[in-house]
């Protein structure tokens, strides 16, 4: 028997509610009730038992919106105090579960609970895996709104607290019938943000995937909605076609011909982006047995009435290929003339799936529960169909159907959806053009509220987006040049190298346009490595691929075709009267659009001549003019509009600036099209070679030297981003000696190792660069080159100019002294004693809300992976020096677990107790008058943080102890749980 009221045993995490806001937005915490009968067969007017749980609750004096842990649900939106949302109250109750021999049609054997509401579906068809599993919940405010995040982690452990075995059936891979195969642990973050803004009418929905994984996962993501309906309520859409895959619709509604139905095979709409995986994709319905309704109804049909579509037992339509508009709405069928719409954002594709029970009339639930109890699938669903009427229509921005998963290849997955109450207007008996003007008015109103000032972190998210979709494409660009051969003089090489070169250049310099924009607005460009770099082939950033104009980037040698079908989807042109696009965009001049469109609402004091950068690129050599200092609004917008310019053309036209002799990037790509390609030209190569430390890499790079050569290529290139990096961040003065001297490396790098490893690599190959990370730095380098000479076998022809080049940088780098605060980019500097008073201030604050995050024990079920370790281990150091500076040894001694071990010249000691006692050496050092403690040298690897300290006399500079310590720190739930350190005092304290 199933408990309805705790059926699942995940303890959820409770965030706290931020003090009282000015925003004009409150959150409080106040109850919902949900109700219950105890099974199908006590459906009926009234519940048997009711239960009280928890509720949150956004408010701005005019709409209102309650969100509950179970299931992660918003239960109600209040307009003027009516609720727009159904809510089953007359009882809700498990149904569809196994049964009859049958599996259940929903991912849990116990079946579905309904309360009503709006929820996140995560991971699976149906209503996910967690719909009745409490998730966690948080609240985001700012200056003008409010926010409840719900969230919930899909991993075994969460999967192990659902409490119940999982189905088969559709969930499972036919050569598997393993419960859920299909839907392996995904390892995602799925969010649902629920935002009340200052004055606005209406609610605002964000749905998230967040990918924690290195690569693509397949998934479901859905946002099921339940609104209040009778029999006169109807569908209110632009919706052209819609497409027929479930069999209830399609054996009960259509069994006549209708010349408004057509087999899926025969429309060209399922050539489409979004659809091309489905004849591969398990358990899908064959294209052969789907339908497509040309026409929303279809003659004969009253569909725009979903309690009167001729069905005892529901059904379900799919808007296809797209939503035509931005809105799906439902009127409430009464004498209110009251509805709801959810609108989507324009800068992405929506798809509705229509749900609905069908034709109360045909429906009894007694013959139904006799069809179920013979094991009949469909009718252990609809048994479970609940007293009230509802129309459940389901959002979404990835998924096209259910069971058709999505593969989410991008880190951060998401969509926005508004949902607009309709006061009035939609009365019973109107034409669906009367009732479309009546919502499109009421969302005109509404998304006239939507234009807020954006904020500077924001623009800078967003900046940082153009910055790693630029060096997105500078790989493929690079990879198709450096497989031309050198001194072949055919035209083809001599035209696409000059070609690809010239633009190459001319995208590095966007690189430091965008990184110049992003200074003066106060932030910090970064090209880490170890956030910029990802495998190859790859969409390119912030662009998933159910866009229309997807690209799939692959590294492949020159030809006809990388330049048709990637190259030339790169640089797309803008068509006219185009939508700016922040993300999923159709064309990168549309994300641009968007940019200048965003920083065009800046006040112009927000821009300010601050670490600008332009000497690292002359125009006098190189296409295109040069870096522009961007000191004011109209100059970040000039340099944003040079980079749309150089991409598609000016105004349109084919070349980029007014003098008329540059092509624009899509044109001159286009024109190499009309060459007679010579592939004598051009090295054969693999398509999308892999990482050498990838599985796929281990099988095939078995050669010892062609291994080397792709190793020492990742290096080059990972040093090559560390280099641009320090340089467009702007800590160094431009055109200081130690700015020239890492210009000099990264030159050295672009222009003389890159390219002969990557010809090396194509002779001995056959091939190419795969552009993966390495943390080898110029010393590694330098000695695997050398390596390689020293190895048996063949070479290739410039593996002593590469020795040499590499050299010369690393004695270079020995005399660039490393900060490793701006290496990994810590947020205050101790290897000085310059942090004033208030950092130090701050960071205690910070130090003291990473330990209360400390979980001792850490549950042998909790799992913190290396990555999360290093990042908040690198946010944590910071706190640790100025608890440090700030005398704070009681904050100190709760940075470790209760079972530390502790090696040392006098230990080892085990026990933070036993430790303690000799953490009093520090409590003398810092005792002494006038001494102050400095940590010049500090590196992070996993939970593992090495640090070298010294203290300095302040009156006399000499050293009065110094020392190193090697601790284990499981990031801020796990601590500090080993230590080691020596140290050694210059005199008595």
């Amino acid at each position: 028997m199933v408990d309805v009221f705790n059926p699942t045993l995940r303890i959820p995490l409770i965030g706290t509610i931020p003090p009282v806001s000015s925003n004009g937005v409150t959150i409080i915490q106040t109850t919902h009730e949900l109700t219950y009968v105890d099974s199908v067969q006590d459906i009926g007017p009234s519940p048997t038992s009711t239960q009280t749980v928890d509720a949150w609750e956004l408010s701005n004096g005019i709409i209102s919106a309650k969100a509950i842990l179970k299931g992660g649900n918003l239960v109600s939106i209040k307009l003027h105090g009516e609720e727009y949302v159904w809510i089953n109250k007359e009882g809700a109750t498990y149904y569809g579960a196994k049964s009859g021999g049958n599996e259940s049609p929903f991912p849990l054997t116990r079946g579905l609970i309904l309360h009503g509401g709006i929820r996140l579906a995560a991971v699976t068809a149906e209503h996910g895996l967690y719909y009745d599993t409490p998730w966690d919940i948080s609240f985001v405010t700012d200056s003008t709104s409010s926010s409840i995040i719900l969230s919930i982690k899909d991993d075994q452990a969460t999967r192990d607290s659902v409490n119940d075995p999982f189905t088969s059936a559709s969930y499972s891979l036919p050569e598997d019938p393993t419960p859920l195969s299909k839907y392996p642990v995904t390892n995602a973050i799925f969010r649902f943000k629920i935002t009340l803004v200052n004055g606005e009418s209406f609610v605002r929905l964000h749905g998230e995937l967040e990918n924690t994984t290195d690569g693509p996962i397949k998934a479901e993501i859905w946002l099921p909605q339940t609104y209040q309906i009778t029999t006169e309520s109807q569908i209110i859409s632009s919706q052209v076609k819609r497409r027929v895959k479930d069999v209830w619709v399609r054996d009960v509604l259509f069994n006549d011909p209708n010349p408004d139905i057509i087999p899926l095979s025969d429309d060209p709409d399922r050539f489409l982006q979004p659809y091309q995986d489905l004849l591969t994709e398990p358990n899908s319905t064959p294209f052969i047995d789907q339908r497509v309704l040309t026409k929303f109804p279809p003659t004969g049909y009253e569909l725009e009435y979903p309690l009167k579509w001729q069905s005892a037992s529901g059904g379900i339509l799919y808007d296809y290929p797209y939503r035509d508009s931005n809105y799906h709405a439902v009127s409430f069928g009464d004498e209110s003339g009251r509805g709801v719409a959810a609108v989507g954002s324009s800068s992405i594709n929506h798809f509705t799936k229509l749900w609905s029970w069908g034709n109360p009339a045909l429906f009894d639930r007694a013959e139904i529960l006799k069809e179920a109890a013979a094991g009949n699938f469909g009718a252990s669903l609809a048994s479970g169909r609940p007293y009230a009427e509802y129309y459940e229509p389901w959002d979404t921005a990835f998924n096209t159907g259910f069971f058709e998963r999505h593969t989410f290849k991008s880190l951060i997955n998401g969509w926005d959806t508004f949902i607009v109450p309709i006061e009035s207007g939609l009365d019973i008996g109107k034409s669906q053009a009367e009732l479309r003007q009546v919502v499109e008015n009421g969302i005109s109103t509404a998304v006239a509220q939507i234009n807020i000032t954006p904020s500077i972190p924001d623009v800078l998210k967003y900046l940082q987006w153009a910055l790693e979709t630029e060096l997105g494409t500078i790989p493929p660009y690079l990879t198709a040049l450096w497989s031309i051969k050198r001194g072949n003089t055919s035209t083809t090489a001599v035209k696409y190298s000059a070609t690809i070169r010239s633009i190459v250049i001319q995208e590095m310099l966007h690189l430091g346009l965008v990184a110049n924009v992003i200074s003066s607005l106060g932030g910090t460009p970064d090209l880490s490595p170890e956030k910029v770099i990802k495998a190859y082939p790859r969409g390119l950033p912030h662009q998933d691929s159910n866009v229309l104009n997807f690209i799939d980037i692959h590294l492949a040698p020159a030809s006809p075709e990388l330049i048709k079908y990637t190259f030339l989807k790169i640089e797309l042109p803008t068509k006219s009267n185009s939508p700016p696009q922040k993300e999923n965009w159709d064309t990168l001049g549309q994300f641009y659009e968007f940019l200048k469109e965003t920083l065009s609402q800046l006040p112009e004091s927000s821009f300010q001549d601050r670490n600008q950068v332009t000497s690292i690129y002359d125009p006098s050599r190189h296409p295109g003019g040069g870096l522009i200092k961007v000191i004011s609004r109209d100059l970040a917008l000039k340099a944003l509009q040079e980079i749309v310019d150089q991409g598609e053309g000016r105004n349109g036209g084919r070349f980029e600036d007014k003098k008329r002799d540059v092509l624009a990037h899509f044109y001159a790509f286009e024109d190499l099209l009309s060459i007679d390609f010579d592939p004598d030209a051009v090295y054969p190569a693999i398509l999308d070679p892999p990482s050498v430390n990838s599985t796929l890499g281990k099988a095939l790079y078995k050669d010892d030297i062609t291994r080397s050569y792709s190793l020492l290529f990742d290096g080059a290139y990972s040093l090559l981003l560390r280099n641009l990096n320090k340089l467009l961040r702007g800590d160094l003065k431009d055109n200081s000696p130690e700015f020239n001297k890492i210009s000099n490396i990264f030159f050295t790098l672009m222009i003389t190792i890159l390219p002969q490893i990557a010809e090396d690599l194509y002779t001995i190959g056959p091939i190419g660069p795969s552009f993966s990370l390495s943390n080898e730095d110029s010393s590694a380098l330098t000695a695997r080159a050398i390596q390689i000479k020293l190895a048996p076998g063949i070479k290739g022809g410039n593996i002593d100019s590469i020795i040499a080049a590499f050299t010369s940088i690393r004695d270079t780098e020995v005399t660039h002294r490393i900060n490793y605060y701006e290496r990994y980019q810590l947020s205050a500097d101790f290897s000085r004693g310059t942090v004033s008073p208030e950092k130090l201030a701050f960071l205690v604050d910070e130090a003291k809300r990473f330990i209360a995050l400390k979980v001792d024990p850490l549950p042998p079920d909790v799992i913190i992976d290396d990555a999360t370790a290093e990042k908040e281990n690198i946010e944590w150091f910071p706190t640790h020096c100025a608890c440090f500076r700030s005398g704070r040894g009681d904050l100190l001694n709760q940075e470790y677990t209760n079972d530390l071990f502790y090696a040392c010249a006098d230990g080892p000691f085990t026990g933070v107790e036993q430790a303690l006692e000799i953490e009093k050496r520090w409590a003398r050092i810092l005792a002494t008058p006038d001494v102050t403690m400095y940590w010049p040298i500090v590196n992070f690897k996993g939970p593992l943080v090495h640090i070298e300290w010294m203290c300095l006399d302040n009156y006399t500079g000499e050293i009065i102890a110094k020392g190193f310590i090697t601790k284990a720190r499981k990031g801020h739930k796990g601590a500090c749980h080993f230590k080691s350190e020596q140290l050694t005092f210059y005199r008595d304290v």
